[in-house]
């Protein structure tokens, strides 16, 4: 049997991704959000298309209508959110 782990809603979270910009150096992108609560059943069938071990964190970002902050789609092709301790592999 395998645990699943939800994070309930209502929690801000920062949403961070790093880059290296060839001609530029390190670039830090942040974009702040909140976690929101699915309806059960909605949360269960996408919650269902994953690896089973990972945890499950439905992120809602703050929008601006424009570039990467246009709609949800385009944040998250632009980065991924983080929780608590990363660490990085080499």
């Amino acid at each position: 049997m395998v645990d699943r782990f939800l994070t309930r809603g209502g929690m801000p979270v920062t949403m961070s991704r790093l880059n290296l910009v060839q001609g530029l150096g390190p670039a830090l992108q942040l974009v702040e959000g909140f976690i929101v609560d699915l309806p059960v059943e909605v949360h269960r069938l996408l919650d269902e298309r994953t690896n089973p071990s990972w945890p499950t964190t439905w992120f809602v970002p703050r929008l601006t209508g424009h570039g990467p902050f246009r709609d949800v789609y385009s944040v998250m092709n632009h980065g991924v959110p983080t929780m608590g301790h990363c660490a990085m592999g080499t």
